[in-house]
């Protein structure tokens, strides 16, 4: 009985380790595509004007994880991939949302900081996952 209760347990930490994995990297892949291609889309008045919206990707996030219960109903072992990207989309983008909130913060949307904090974060997040992966 002992050793079922430990493999259930072991099977668990490996999947909660694969799922900080893939929101980690999916996080890093969404911020380093944001750098490239900000400053394409900020040059041209029409890539400006779409930049400049009031919609988000962290608006897209909340649509991937709709999407992501739709897929759990007919194929569970994709949710987790759209859980896990839904989930990147809307915390790479966490300085929009505490400014939607109100809140001040004495650094921009991809600025030198919010990248070292959105990448160091996200490497700890990678670091974490890896070790708990190792370990078991």
């Amino acid at each position: 009985m002992d050793s079922n209760r430990f493999t259930a347990s072991h099977g668990r930490y490996r999947q909660a380790a694969l799922f900080l994995l893939w929101v980690s990297l999916f996080v890093m892949g969404i911020r380093t595509v944001m750098i490239v291609v900000n400053p394409l889309l900020v040059d041209s008045a029409l890539g400006y004007a779409w930049v400049s919206d009031r919609i988000h990707h962290f608006h897209l996030g909340l649509l991937v994880l709709l999407a992501g219960y739709g897929v759990y109903r007919k194929q569970r072992s994709l949710f987790l991939v759209f859980l896990a990207f839904g989930l990147a989309l809307i915390f790479e983008e966490y300085l929009v949302i505490i400014y939607e909130l109100g809140i001040s913060v004495p650094y921009n949307y991809l600025s030198r900081t919010d990248n070292v904090v959105v990448y160091g974060i996200s490497g700890i997040g990678v670091l974490l996952a890896l070790f708990e992966k190792m370990k078991r």
